[in-house]
């Protein structure tokens, strides 16, 4: 009878166990909107708020990689794209990691970083100076790289645990004129939610 017990215990300790071992990670889908504006970074942050808007939005896909009690470390794989007014519009494609801090039963803390591949299109035509005058080249796609970091908080208002977030993120766009602006930063504000799959 004994031996029955210790046995029953033991399985069943292993089973605990093992259900903890392999908890899945979860997977979720982040969608924002956004306004951005050209600038160094933080600089005129407050203007995200009330003037220059050129909206955008993102879809995310991701997954927490890593869990311990307080911390989680992010994937997200993420299309995005913003309408830059007068400018041009952008199309891009980005892999981004980030770390979660858990603050308290509902507050949370991001910082990502992330890099990718971004579409342009000018907003006008655009024309070549030749010895005739000028000559139309129509809307030119141009293929540039982008690099971001973010930083950002996020809140619990509800048990379905579709937490809403505000994250302030920083991008730089290479090339955009390599004549005199090779390097072109903007400053992002994103408002959105995370739904779990």
């Amino acid at each position: 009878m004994q031996l029955k017990f210790f046995t029953l215990l033991l399985l069943f300790s292993f089973k605990l166990q093992g259900q903890e071992a392999t908890a899945p990670k979860e997977k979720y889908y982040r969608f924002a909107i956004s306004n951005s504006h050209t600038a160094k970074p933080l600089g005129s942050f407050s203007s995200l708020f009330y003037k220059e808007f050129h909206p955008g939005f993102e879809i995310s896909r991701g997954k927490i990689l890593k869990q311990a009690n307080k911390h989680q470390w992010l994937g997200e794989l993420t299309i995005s794209y913003l309408y830059h007014r007068w400018v041009q519009q952008n199309l891009a494609v980005s892999a981004n990691g980030g770390y979660r801090r858990l603050l308290g039963a509902s507050w949370g803390a991001t910082a990502k970083l992330g890099a990718g591949y971004q579409l342009s299109m000018p907003a006008g035509k655009v024309y070549a100076i030749t010895d005739n005058g000028l000559k139309e080249k129509g809307h030119i796609l141009r293929s540039q790289a982008i690099a971001a970091i973010s930083i950002g908080a996020d809140t619990t208002i509800n048990k379905r645990r579709m937490p809403p977030f505000m994250h302030y993120q920083h991008k730089i766009q290479r090339p955009f004129i390599n004549e005199y602006t090779p390097l072109l930063p903007y400053n992002t504000l994103l408002l959105g939610a995370r739904f779990p799959i």
